[in-house]
């Protein structure tokens, strides 16, 4: 009877050795990016185009970082703006934001920032639609009466 004991036991620790994706110490996960805030920090809205100032807000588990890579498309082109800054470590945490000018109203803007190491590499990473100003046109239609 202990025989079928171990036999079972060692049955089912196989089994669930090869259902857990093997030992712990043998399986690599990848570091997912620390998420960060970005928020509109201020907007000088112009007629036709406007500056804008985003922000982003690194939490406390952040590591550091020595770069800020900033993303974003220009509508009606085929290419996009990335900016890159170098920030000295000891800035890290008080150099923390970008101006968009020139926004075009009746668009949204992606910005996509980026927290790099020294060696270029993302720690964190932040993402916010904006858009500048949107326009309303509105039109009385005439609808026909239908008798029922």
């Amino acid at each position: 009877m202990k025989v079928n004991r171990v036999i079972a036991f060692v049955l089912a620790l196989s089994i669930l050795f090869n259902f857990s994706g093997g030992p712990f110490f043998l399986r690599s996960h990848a570091a997912e990016l620390v998420k960060i805030d970005v928020v509109a920090f201020s907007f000088t809205d112009n007629v036709t185009v406007g500056d804008l100032k985003i922000q982003w807000k690194p939490n406390i588990h952040v590591p550091t970082y020595s770069k800020v890579r900033i993303t974003y498309h220009i509508p009606d082109a085929p290419n996009k703006v990335v900016y890159t800054k170098d920030i000295g470590p000891t800035a890290m945490y008080t150099n923390d934001t970008y101006d968009a000018v020139a926004l075009k109203k009746d668009y949204i803007y992606d910005f996509y920032v980026e927290l790099l190491d020294s060696l270029s590499v993302p720690v964190a990473e932040g993402f916010m639609y904006y858009t500048p100003r949107i326009t309303f046109e509105v039109s009385q239609v005439e609808q026909l009466r239908k008798t029922l």
